[in-house]
């Protein structure tokens, strides 16, 4: 018994390094002998490279009677593995105490308590199932993370005579409820748990080497540290990162210091997910640099052009950002840039967009980085300017980004927090609302929900397809062949009709006009060919479209000029076009000019007699008919003349052409 006890004493020692009694450990022993329920209510938190537990020991009315917190060994431990230590270390603790007086006090009368136990770790839990499903279901595990202290856990849970019952309680409850008396036991405990683990993240140093636990059996250590999860990726990590430092040192004329800025976390999920859909041909050699552009190809071949077929300036790796001719596609990385203004911190992106931009421009780097320094407020940024400098901003394109930019975005949303709480605390609520809305909706959906992307991330996963489209661009401008085997030829006739359809801008909806005429025409002509080809393909059949429907509204909706303009009067929104009639006859004795006669009433007699109206007909002039028959001819009653007619007519010389 006593070397059982020693033993369980090596192995639970590493994990305390503060135990408080509120009670003397006897009364804990006499809880533990009795048949009364004894609490213990743990927690665990973690932050990069180390690690901190924190457990309370409660009777069944919720007093605590012992306080504890401490350090879970390992390399950048988890709150997975700190969750599990901090179980491991009260059960172990509860063991301790219990053999501890049985020994001293020569008893062997069984613990006849029940342990209730409450955690926040709901993975913990269901991991503690899993091993209960059949007897070597902890052996089949054996691969899986924080195997070690899992198993270990597993065996100091079935020490107890009863098995103890745990509950998941919801962390952080005392952040909406102040007053300790309106709180449940449970999240009482656990909110005395999390503090005690806080305390120890903030005393206690890292610790990367786990000492050996019997229970565990084995252990795997590289390095001078301990490897407790993820063995495959360390392990290929460890192996191959130094023939890869090197190379990248060489390659890019860095230093095992400049290397160590770099943050792979960005870089690593994008590299691996591109190079298991599209192959590793083009990302890899975009991202070392080996792209085969005109200088590269030249010195292979002289039969190949070293010249950029769209600008005829001679091409490099940084060519193809900094191509005149390819100016519109900087839009779109200004546009990723302003979709992180969203949720990162403005100044960083002032700093990302001036520093993309002197690299477009070729501008000097050393000019840019000193006015940017000169802004009110970076000061604080100092440090990130000059390691992305030594990097390269070229580099951050392909995905290279310093430590500095995610170190500076947490201090960000930390100032955020500080300067108004509540008002934090009401975004993120609104937040994480509308995240619990949208899982609801896709909770009908088979499709797998997509992980959080960290902004930076998102950032470089989204413009890899916009240089793989400017790389696709560049390689059909330079290789495939032109009708009429010019490619000045080709750009002529596309010019041609990109001015052509920007001399239909005014005759589109302007909705439209904002979309397809983003740009003026003279920046829109240095485009490629390929880039114009797009832009036409893309946007002539909205052209049309744009412009049939204008004549459709306007047939419409047209209006008379009388309802838009009038004299003196408002537009009138409806004309009618019936005449009014006057319902009095005119009075013309009113009028001084026809004030001469008098008009006579109408007489109202009902047996009046309508007078007959005669047919008015027209009287012969005889005077006129008897100077026609002097003359000898026959006056016509007819206006129309026959062609014979009217050439036999004659009209009589008035003084004759010769002297009678």
């Amino acid at each position: 018994m006593a070397k059982e006890q020693k033993r369980t004493l090596v192995m639970a020692k590493n994990y305390y390094t503060e135990i408080n009694f509120l009670t003397t450990p006897y009364e804990i022993y006499e809880l533990i002998k009795s048949p009364k329920r004894i609490t213990l209510a743990t927690d665990g938190g973690a932050i990069p490279l180390k690690g901190s537990l924190g457990f309370v020991v409660a009777n069944e009315d919720g007093t605590i009677l012992l306080t504890c917190y401490g350090q879970p060994a390992g390399h950048d431990p988890l709150s997975f593995r700190s969750e599990i230590c901090a179980l491991l270390a009260a059960a172990r603790l509860i063991t301790l105490i219990k053999d501890y007086y049985d020994t001293t006090m020569s008893c062997n009368e069984p613990a006849r308590s029940k342990t209730q136990i409450y955690t926040d770790s709901l993975s913990m839990i269901k991991k503690l199932e899993a091993y209960d499903e059949y007897p070597t279901a902890h052996l089949k595990t054996v691969l899986h993370s924080e195997w070690d202290v899992l198993s270990a856990l597993h065996k100091a849970l079935q020490c107890f005579r009863t098995k103890p019952k745990i509950n998941w309680v919801k962390s952080h409850q005392d952040d909406k409820v102040y007053d300790i008396e309106r709180m449940l036991i449970d999240a009482y405990l656990n909110s005395e748990a999390d503090e005690l683990a806080t305390i120890g993240l903030k005393r206690l140093q890292e610790k990367p080497i786990v000492p050996m636990d019997p229970n565990t059996s084995i252990q795997f250590h590289i390095e001078g540290r301990t490897i407790t999860r993820d063995f495959k990726s360390t392990v290929r990590e460890i192996i191959q990162l130094k023939p890869l430092r090197k190379f990248y040192c060489e390659r890019f004329k860095w230093s095992d210091n400049i290397f160590d800025l770099i943050d792979w976390d960005i870089f690593r999920p994008v590299y691996k997910k591109n190079i298991s859909k599209k192959g590793i041909q083009w990302l890899h050699k975009f991202c070392i640099k080996k792209l085969p552009t005109g200088e590269r190809i030249h010195k292979r071949d002289h039969f190949h052009d070293k010249r950029c077929a769209s600008c005829l300036d001679d091409e490099d790796d940084n060519h193809m950002f900094q191509c005149t001719k390819r100016r519109s596609v900087r839009k779109k990385f200004l546009n990723q840039i302003n979709v992180l203004r969203n949720t990162v911190d403005t100044n960083l992106c002032d700093i990302m967009q001036e520093g993309l931009m002197a690299y477009f421009k070729g501008e000097c780097m050393s000019n840019t980085m000193f006015r940017i320094r000169g802004k009110k407020g970076m000061g604080r940024y100092k440090n990130l300017i000059d390691e992305q400098s030594v990097i390269g901003w070229d580099n951050l394109l392909r995905g290279k980004l310093s430590k500095e930019w995610r170190i500076q975005q947490k201090a960000y949303k930390t100032r955020l927090r500080l300067v108004d709480p509540i008002e934090y605390d009401k975004i993120k609520r609104k937040k994480k609302r509308k995240q619990e809305q949208q899982n609801e909706a896709n909770n009908n959906k088979t499709t797998k929900s997509k992980n959080k992307i960290e902004e930076f991330h998102g950032f470089f996963q989204a413009i890899v397809p916009i240089i793989l489209e400017m790389w696709t661009d560049r390689c059909i401008d330079r290789n495939t062949p032109v009708l009429g085997g010019r490619i000045v030829a080709e750009y002529d006739s596309l010019s041609k009709k990109v001015t052509h359809y920007y001399t239909l801008r005014e005759m589109v909806l302007p909705e439209d006009e904002l979309k397809i005429f983003n740009e003026d025409l003279k920046v829109r002509l240095d485009d490629t060919n390929q880039q114009l080809k797009k832009w036409i393909n893309r946007w002539k059949p909205v052209i049309d479209h744009s412009m049939k429907r204008v004549k459709e509204l306007a047939q419409e909706n047209s209006k008379p000029i009388w309802q838009h303009f009038t004299a003196n009067k408002p537009a009138k929104t409806k004309v009618s076009r019936k005449l009014s009639k006057q319902l009095k006859p005119k009075k013309y004795y009113n009028n001084p000019l026809t004030n001469v006669y008098t008009r006579l009433k109408k007489k109202r007699s009902s047996s009046r007699v309508l007078p007959v109206i005669k047919k008015i007909k027209h009287k012969v002039n005889h005077l006129i008919s008897t100077l026609y028959n002097k003359l000898g001819k026959k006056r016509s009653t007819s206006r129309e003349q026959t062609v014979l007619e009217v050439g036999t007519q004659m009209i009589d010389d008035r003084y004759g052409d010769e002297p009678k």
